[in-house]
């Protein structure tokens, strides 16, 4: 295999071809068709359109998402995820790919996206990755995996998290969700595809950070999709930063070190129907049918049982 022995790099390698980038593909889990999501009708005329006037999906190496037009953020990201050794040529670190560099896609005005000035510069939000580079960070080649790394620096892929959840352990948890069901499971393969975004909620609460008033995100979601041999499994996920925010604030100093681990990140495994209900995103039938803790249709049973997650070992597997 060519292209294969990691170079330490002084700044991320972008391929400067947008027009050439593969996107999410439904096809990626063999023997499976995993779609991308839909919207509402409501919630289409919020997005972002195209010249066509259908929602404009943004295509990235191994991920595409929409964008939400006054909100400036994504809605919703797809991405397909390899966990094969042979395809992470060892996990290169953050040294050997570059220092991280965020970036406006070319393909929207830079005012149609929150950046620094907006929300980050003077908060304790953090420039949370909703596709993580953990994630996306692999290909055939060292190329394609940097280039697929850096394509999540991206603003369209940042959402304001607080700065204190990566210290908390529900970080850790939510972080590490797809990677330990394909672990668990045996996924064919080790494939999975991935739903994410911010909850966009009307009352979500704003403030003015230096560039006018913002709204920002109180929870977010994910859906890991996954084959176990010739079962297709999908699993929801809910993270509320709700307490943490209003514990903290957006302009505090930094946690003593006893308070790091504090309850204020909920995590918790949900049923898309929740998660279509907050979002206006829909996922397609194979997806819901797929879920696990569904009972027998037509039965009180038939949808998943909302439980908070405290460790990767409250998740319902089967």
């Amino acid at each position: 295999m060519s292209d294969s022995r990691p170079v330490r790099r002084m700044a991320l390698r972008f391929d400067p071809d947008y027009a050439g980038r593969p996107g999410y593909r439904p096809d990626f889990l063999p023997g499976f068709t995993v779609p991308l999501p839909g919207v509402t009708p409501q919630r289409a005329a919020d997005l972002v359109l195209g010249a066509d006037g259908a929602p404009l999906e943004l295509q990235y190496h191994h991920f595409s998402l929409l964008v939400h037009a006054a909100r400036r953020s994504q809605l919703w990201s797809a991405v397909n995820v390899d966990y094969t050794p042979q395809r992470r040529f060892g996990n290169p670190d953050r040294q050997t790919l570059g220092r991280d560099e965020w970036r406006s896609d070319p393909r929207l005005p830079p005012e149609a996206l929150l950046r620094d000035a907006d929300i980050y510069a003077d908060t304790l939000f953090d420039r949370g990755h909703v596709v993580r580079r953990n994630d996306n960070a692999w290909g055939e080649t060292l190329t394609e995996l940097e280039y697929a790394n850096a394509d999540t620096f991206h603003w369209t892929n940042a959402t304001p998290q607080h700065a204190d959840f990566n210290q908390s352990r529900a970080g850790g948890l939510w972080g590490g969700l797809e990677d330990q069901l394909v672990g668990a499971l045996g996924a064919a393969g080790a494939r999975a595809c991935l739903y994410a975004g911010p909850v966009l909620a009307g009352s979500d609460p704003s403030g003015d950070f230096g560039a006018g008033p913002v709204q920002y995100p109180l929870k977010f979601w994910k859906v890991v999709v996954v084959a176990e041999g010739e079962t297709l499994r999908s699993y929801a996920f809910l993270l509320d930063q709700s307490a943490a925010i209003a514990r903290r604030g957006l302009r505090d100093e930094a946690l003593a070190e006893e308070d790091l681990n504090f309850g204020g990140f909920e995590v918790y495994q949900v049923g898309l129907e929740e998660i279509s209900g907050l979002t206006g995103v829909t996922f397609a039938p194979g997806v819901g049918a797929a879920q696990v803790d569904r009972g027998e249709v037509g039965t009180l049973e038939t949808l998943p049982v909302r439980r908070r997650l405290e460790s990767f070992g409250d998740v319902r597997l089967r």
